[in-house]
């Protein structure tokens, strides 16, 4: 039929292919004839974390003896602003905090200084690069940089995005280990906002819930690289939930201070003979605003930031290259073997003893991905990680958490929807069907149900007796040699 065995190209369901065809028919073939007549340069900009606490995963050593690598025990980061040309020639800027438009205006500045000629600059669609501080000092320098835009949802177009920059000496234990540890440090996060919020009012914690509730609502969402992280609405009510609401010393600003507060507090300790200490928590990137409501002249109004928590609720792990699917073998449920009634493990014909319901090689992923899920199978054979069940959320790169949670007093709890849904769903069809509307005061008696018992008729149970007993026997006969 001339099929062949293909690794497929994945696109973004939000993307527009029309889009996409112009950037690359159209507005790409522009830039370059600009670049061209002004005599410029073509770049591509990006940005990138870098923390102090990377292990490499492998290194030379004598036979016999474990290499020591020696590193420091204080914990930083830096970020990086950096722009490649079609050349390969690199331009970068380190700074430690956050990517905000003050940032992208000063990276502008030192690549006009070091350019004699106008430098035709190719980002993506980042907040900051769209910023007002951005399009006024792009105004102010014409002949210096003019950006150009990537269309929405096309990291095709940049094939490193998203892949390490060293990819022997990424750190995939502690990416699969953060990803699993992910929603317990969330956990951690929100018991120690509580205790900074007390403090803050001064307030022991028993005192601060009896006048306030910290209520939120969170998605997850996988950046390019496989790492997950949250994206959170976090609101003082009263004590009763959103109906109330809290003292008027509970302002947006103790908010705003309590949380960077709590999420430096927030850490889980990883002890591993395979991985060595590892100490998780979050990362730099911690980027606190104030919702206002709608119809006032903030930049972030409530309904704002709903679509903006509905885009990311539409996200999976897909988004990020890997799979939509479970890789462990269901029948051995990845153990690469069953057991028989007396304790005999039996090999696992279905996965061939790996316990993997395709081997790894053959996933059609990206070469980062590949690496994060079979960093996951290998962790999780270790008896230390094995209540992480990493091989089992191997597909999801170590995350097992849901993409979207909220505390239950946050707002209408799903189990209300559900009810809400199911009494419009019975009025429409009473409705379709003709039927009487039914009076409230009366109770309708459909059927009357009594519990008879459980388990196999005794015809059946003779049949299923049998069958355990011939697959029993075909079990045995090939642990001890058959074919």
């Amino acid at each position: 039929m001339g099929a062949v065995l293909q690794r497929p190209d994945k696109r973004a369901v939000e993307q527009d292919p029309e889009a996409v065809r112009r950037w690359r028919e159209e507005t790409w073939p522009e830039i370059r004839a600009k670049a061209k007549a002004d005599g410029g340069e073509i770049l591509f900009a990006d940005q990138v974390g870098i923390r102090s606490d990377q292990v490499t995963g492998r290194t030379w050593g004598e036979k016999g003896k474990t290499p020591v690598v020696r590193r420091s025990g204080n914990r930083f980061s830096v970020n990086a602003m950096s722009a490649i040309s079609t050349k390969g020639r690199m331009h970068f800027m380190v700074f430690t905090e956050t990517f905000t438009a003050e940032v992208m205006c000063r990276f502008l500045d030192r690549l006009a200084d070091h350019f004699d000629h106008k430098v035709h600059l190719v980002v993506d669609g980042h907040s900051a690069h769209r910023s007002r501080k951005v399009r006024d000092w792009l105004a102010a320098h014409p002949d210096d940089v003019e950006l150009h835009f990537l269309p929405p949802y096309s990291p095709e177009l940049d094939a490193l995005l998203g892949t390490p920059l060293n990819p022997t000496t990424y750190d995939y234990a502690g990416a699969v280990l953060f990803n699993a540890h992910a929603s317990a440090l969330w956990a951690r996060f929100t018991i120690y906002l509580r205790r900074e919020i007390a403090a803050r009012l001064g307030m022991t914690q028993k005192a601060a819930r009896s006048v306030l509730r910290v209520s939120f609502a969170k998605v997850a969402e996988y950046q390019k690289r496989g790492l997950v992280h949250f994206h959170a609405v976090i609101r003082l009510d009263g004590p009763n939930g959103s109906t109330q609401p809290p003292l008027p010393s509970a302002s947006v600003a103790l908010l705003t201070d309590a949380i960077p507060a709590a999420a430096a507090r927030a850490r889980i300790a990883v002890v591993s003979d395979a991985v060595g200490e590892r100490e998780l928590a979050w990362g730099e990137q911690l980027d606190v605003r104030e919702i206002a409501a709608f119809g006032t002249d903030s930049e972030l109004t409530d309904q704002a930031v709903a679509a903006y928590v509905a885009k990311y609720a539409t996200k999976s792990a897909d988004a990020s290259g890997a799979l939509d699917r479970a890789l462990f073998c269901r029948p051995c449920q990845g153990r690469g073997a069953t057991l028989t009634t007396h304790g005999t493990p039996i090999y696992c014909t279905a996965c061939g003893g790996t316990g993997q319901a395709q081997p790894l090689p053959r996933l059609a992923v990206a070469r980062h991905v590949r690496q994060m899920i079979r960093t996951c199978w290998e962790l999780g054979k270790l008896p230390e990680f094995a209540h992480l069940k990493l091989w089992k959320w191997a597909h999801m790169l170590g995350f097992r958490g849901h993409f979207s949670t909220k505390s239950r007093c946050y707002s209408v709890t799903l189990g209300a929807l559900r009810d809400a849904r199911r009494a419009w769903r019975t009025e429409q069809a009473r409705a379709q069907a003709g039927l009487p509307d039914l009076d409230p005061t009366t109770t309708l008696v459909l059927g009357h149900w009594a519990y008879h018992g459980s388990g196999y008729s005794p015809g059946a149970g003779l049949l299923a007796a049998g069958v355990w007993h011939r697959r029993e026997l075909e079990r045995q006969f090939i642990a001890e040699g058959g074919c």
